[in-house]
């Protein structure tokens, strides 16, 4: 099956809502196609490959770009769900750093006999209502409001990451959880395979609402399509995101783990709305 003709289903069979186990298997498909174009890139033994979280795609490409231009070192990064991540490393993906957005996943590899290096806590995130223009929600302005709209049945078409792959999925889910509308039945919920899934609904203004990360407001260049209102941090646990180091035999492994930490990739991270907390 063609590439594009992939992208294509999976496009259309989330506008009419079949499944999302069919969802998720077109999706299991792509990730390997991708995992396939990168293969060749993995014989550069000098340029260490960096697993990161989906949610962290501009951020981190930009610190990436930035210490190639500091040390001519260069950065090779994959991104995706931590979860489909870390089983990604589990199958034999060479991976040198994995940049994760939760310790159940490095948790996961440490029962599956995965030898970790090194781990920290790096940066912690924060989740929050986009409400896209022309959207039933639009009117609303504070996360209370919105719950009390979906509890009185004004549900539309909802997106989150999806739990059991994507940490900010977990956190959207709880926040859900604790504001008492999780056993609703939400017949019009979307679970992408990570928050980056979301942002192709926006859009194409096939959403009413989504809950994704602060970052993404700029990351996702969604600043003018419509309206981000933050959701109680003590709604859900915190999303702290964290290094592990899963080969030690590359220097410029360790310089990039140095560099994040720099002042230079600090501001990044805060441009897009992370806390640092490495020090912590």
């Amino acid at each position: 099956m063609a590439f594009h003709q992939i992208i294509k289903m999976f496009y259309y069979s989330a506008r009419l809502k079949v499944s999302y186990v069919y969802i998720a298997k077109l999706f299991n498909i792509l990730s390997l196609l991708i995992c396939l174009y990168l293969i060749p890139s993995w014989g550069y033994a000098d340029s260490p490959i960096v697993a990161v979280a989906s949610n962290l795609t501009t951020p981190i490409s930009e610190i990436a770009d930035k210490f190639k231009a500091d040390t001519g070192e260069t950065i090779r990064l994959s991104f995706g769900s931590s979860g489909n991540l870390s089983r990604q490393i589990v199958q034999g993906a060479p991976y040198d750093m994995f940049i994760t957005a939760s310790t159940q996943y490095i948790d996961f590899l440490i029962e599956q006999k995965i030898t970790i290096k090194h781990k920290f806590e790096y940066i912690e995130g924060e989740i929050g209502f986009f409400v896209p223009t022309g959207s039933s929600f639009i009117h609303h302005k504070t996360a209370e409001s919105i719950i009390g709209a979906i509890k009185f049945g004004d549900q539309g078409r909802i997106a989150i990451a999806n739990p059991e792959h994507a940490p900010y999925g977990i956190a959207a889910m709880e926040a859900l959880q604790t504001a008492g509308i999780w056993a609703i039945n939400l017949n019009s919920l979307l679970l992408a395979e990570s928050v980056a899934q979301i942002v192709p609904y926006i859009h194409t203004g096939n959403l009413d609402l989504a809950i994704i990360p602060k970052s993404f407001i700029l990351q996702a260049k969604l600043d003018g399509s419509g309206t981000y209102i933050p959701i109680n941090p003590l709604w859900h646990n915190r999303i702290s995101q964290y290094i592990v180091i899963l080969k030690d035999d590359n220097p410029v492994t360790f310089s990039f783990s140095d560099y994040l930490a720099s002042n230079h990739a600090v501001s990044i991270l805060e441009k897009y709305g992370y806390r640092y907390t490495g020090n912590n």
